[in-house]
């Protein structure tokens, strides 16, 4: 039945919707075949990427493992370079602490993107063996891509998110005085990391307080002991 001849309150008929998606992606699949550009390439770039995200996820369990990168990455980020904020309170100033931020996010990015892909390409190729070990046969096509794009989707994800961690502690001090820059700089941090810890508890209904909390301690535990390390000169 046509959209417009349904009356008012009768639901679709979702088998004739189905049917004419199936014949939708089946003649998009002949114009391919056929040499013509096809409805697939009308689609935007991010809506493409989407679909093959959604599409290999749901093989390789892409989103949990970048979740959890993400969450390595950004601790990684943010506590090392308020580390280095505290650790170096004697002799601190704008510059030292742009640079060595910049530095050290760029660092922290490359050696994480690195030793990511590396590891998730090992452990990937030994499932991969295991997996046609017990088949009995060769396993590729769509498993094979998936796992080679969540192999790379999820190094970037570890990449980029100690990069992007890394610039909260650093931005006070492209806008303010250096001691008031020190104090701001450690509150963004404790907040952030508070954020993200009661993201992580919503996920598993965890109290979100009690889960900011427990990542905010993390902190306050690695400022005071780069504080102490670099001789606990007042701010």
């Amino acid at each position: 039945m046509d959209e417009k001849e349904r009356p008012a309150g009768m639901l679709p008929d979702l088998n004739g919707e189905k049917e004419r998606n199936g014949e939708w992606i089946n003649r998009n699949m002949r114009e391919r075949k056929d040499g013509k550009p096809g409805l697939w390439k009308k689609i935007p770039i991010i809506g493409d990427w989407i679909k093959i995200y959604r599409e290999y996820a749901k093989v390789t369990n892409l989103t949990s493992i970048s979740r959890r990168y993400f969450v390595i990455g950004s601790f990684d980020g943010a506590l090392t370079i308020l580390g280095v904020i505290l650790g170096s309170l004697h002799s601190l100033s704008r510059e030292l602490v742009i640079t060595a931020g910049v530095a050290g996010g760029v660092a922290l990015a490359v050696s994480s993107i690195v030793g990511a892909y590396e590891a998730e390409r090992v452990e990937n190729k030994l499932e991969h063996r295991e997996l046609e070990n017990a088949m009995l046969a060769k396993v590729g096509g769509t498993y094979e891509k998936a796992v080679r794009f969540a192999t790379i989707v999820s190094s970037l994800v570890h990449g980029a998110s100690p990069l992007i961690a890394a610039m909260i502690p650093v931005m006070p001090f492209l806008f303010m005085e250096v001691h008031v820059a020190v104090v701001v700089s450690i509150a963004l941090t404790l907040s952030f990391l508070f954020v993200m810890g009661a993201y992580m508890g919503s996920l598993i209904r965890e109290n979100v307080i009690y889960s900011g909390l427990r990542f905010i301690m993390a902190g306050l535990l690695t400022a005071v002991i780069t504080y102490l390390i670099g001789g606990g000169h007042p701010l």
